[in-house]
């Protein structure tokens, strides 16, 4: 004929953090020899960028795919977002 207490636990639920990646000046194809910075639009705690930099700008000259997952101050991860680098030929 015992009863226990009733036991509570506060569970605490946040917004995931959502990447956005600003290329400079808005370009996205450079001429070859050139570069071009890829900022994170807002600021985080962490930065993991496809090109293993852990930076909130980095500046990029290869052609590709680059990606940027972002960690808050809850730790949160985000979904990658990703923006594509063109590289053109210089006229000769």
């Amino acid at each position: 004929g015992c009863v226990s207490r009733a036991d509570t636990t506060d569970f605490a639920f946040f917004t995931s953090p959502v990447a956005n990646i600003v290329a400079e000046g808005g370009l996205t194809s450079i001429c070859d020899g050139k570069s071009v910075d890829l900022v994170s639009k807002d600021d985080f705690v962490i930065y993991e960028w496809s090109n293993l930099s852990n930076q909130k700008r980095i500046s990029v000259n290869k052609q590709g795919t680059y990606t940027l997952r972002v960690r808050d101050a809850n730790n949160c991860l985000s979904q990658a977002a990703s923006v594509d680098i063109t590289v053109k030929e210089n006229p000769k």
